[in-house]
């Protein structure tokens, strides 16, 4: 079989496992990990198939490295899940702590989170309710026009503009605690300024989450790279692909209106 035809019968069964993830039936959890085994063994055939090769490059010229970070079928609609199901977040108190690059008008604007201007009202900040029907448990970094709070490797709460006392001890506690309040813990992997290459601590939030039990819901751009964050992966219980985190972020959500 080529490409195109093994993609196809992937496509087809990933729009029945986004079926499969809003049920729970037992048995139905039997067959999604079944048909889930299935497309990924379908997936290693694509990526072989499409690995470029030697005699190719001989007869043809220099071909460029076929680019397999995007694990989606042609025909996929986003937001689609690749991995997982929303079982546990249908479970689970409607609040998330929010991983993810900390920048200047970065993806969280979108959540519309009034943050704290200062230092001690970041000390006293406590989850607040969402426009799209969650509540934020964190994390919160200190708000500040001129960006001088982002790019310090201090979790954007110490500002020059607010003369913040930053004190890492208390921050890393701060968002230990903000995790154990949520419901689940959302992952966002961006792309430009919203990528996770350089976001270290939320490597180590998300381990913080996982050792909790926390259900992860991780969503990624569909132009991000992912490759690198394969070991994080495993912990989450849902994988997403999403042109936005509002869009990720409303696909266990609305699961949860409908039951």
């Amino acid at each position: 079989m080529n490409a195109l035809s093994l993609r196809a019968e992937r496509a087809a069964i990933v729009r029945e496992l986004r079926i499969l993830a809003t049920s729970t039936k037992p048995s139905d959890a039997a067959l999604w990990k079944e048909l889930d085994e299935k497309q990924e063994r379908l997936r290693q055939q694509i990526q072989e198939l499409e690995t470029v090769r030697p005699e190719m490059e001989i007869l043809n010229g220099p071909i460029a490295d076929q680019d397999t970070a995007d694990p989606l079928p042609y025909t996929a609609e986003l937001p689609c899940l690749l991995r997982g199901s929303f079982y546990r977040f249908a479970k689970c108190d409607p609040s998330f702590y929010a991983i993810g690059k900390i920048a200047k008008n970065g993806w969280r604007e979108a959540l519309d989170i009034a943050m704290p201007d200062a230092w001690k009202e970041y000390l006293s900040a406590s989850p607040v309710p969402t426009h799209f029907g969650l509540a934020y448990t964190g994390p919160f970094f200190i708000r500040c026009d001129h960006g001088c709070s982002h790019g310090n490797d201090s979790h954007a709460t110490a500002s020059i503009c607010s003369g913040s006392d930053f004190r890492p001890g208390s921050v890393f506690r701060r968002s230990e605690r903000q995790i154990q309040e949520a419901g689940f813990v959302f992952v966002w992997i961006g792309v430009g300024k919203d990528a996770l290459d350089t976001a270290y601590g939320s490597l180590v939030e998300i381990g913080i989450a996982h050792t909790l039990g926390k259900p992860i819901l991780l969503a990624h751009h569909p132009r991000a790279n992912v490759r690198d964050f394969w070991f994080a992966i495993e912990t989450a219980s849902a994988v997403v692909c999403a042109e936005s985190p509002l869009s990720a972020l409303g696909m266990p959500h609305s699961d949860r209106s409908r039951r």
